[in-house]
């Protein structure tokens, strides 16, 4: 039995691996139902990186950090947020803006930055999931083709944001303010 050997184009080996591995889709083909699929997946990743990204925090000293707000900086800001709940004496404790060496924030700026990426995380989550609930009301393909993260949403979707938010803030309100009490009352 004889084996015969073909030569093989590498670069068209490459470009085949690459389309099965990079699968561009074609939103225009996709039916309603695919299409809104495909929408909610784009929102998903977009809405996470959003998150991830973080923002800018005015701190106690009136200088402004980037503080991201990746997987694990959420465990490490809920860990100092949880030391300083838990032990109000604690005064400061060594953190890092994500534009900068690792150094000593006070109390208060510790609780700012982690309450203040929380807020934001919430607002987020729930303009992400009301975007996909806006998608999940469409039925046209040209509308569906429209929705981008970061769009103006519908009144409606709006409204629950805001009275999401309005309860988040109302809540984080009482954590902050048994959070200072207890600080308060153990400097007696």
């Amino acid at each position: 039995m004889a084996v015969t050997l073909t030569k093989v184009n590498l670069a068209d080996q490459v470009e085949r691996l690459d389309k099965q591995i990079n699968h561009v889709v074609d939103p225009t083909t996709l039916s309603i139902e695919e299409l809104k699929d495909y929408k909610h997946k784009e929102v998903g990743a977009a809405c996470e990186q959003d998150v991830f990204n973080g923002c800018e925090i005015q701190l106690s000293n009136g200088e402004t950090e980037l503080f991201t707000f990746k997987t694990e900086d959420q465990l490490n800001l809920k860990a100092l947020f949880d030391i300083i709940v838990t032990n109000p004496t604690i005064e400061s404790l060594p953190y890092h803006p994500s534009n900068g060496g690792c150094r000593v924030f006070s109390r208060a700026d510790l609780i700012t930055i982690y309450t203040t990426l929380l807020i934001r995380l919430t607002r987020l989550i729930t303009y992400g999931n009301q975007l996909n609930m806006y998608i999940k009301s469409l039925e046209n393909r040209d509308d569906l083709l429209a929705v981008t993260y970061g769009m103006e949403l519908p009144q409606e979707y709006v409204s629950n944001i805001e009275a999401i938010m309005a309860v988040t803030i109302t809540e984080m309100q009482k954590i902050l303010g048994n959070v200072t009490a207890t600080n308060n009352e153990n400097e007696e």
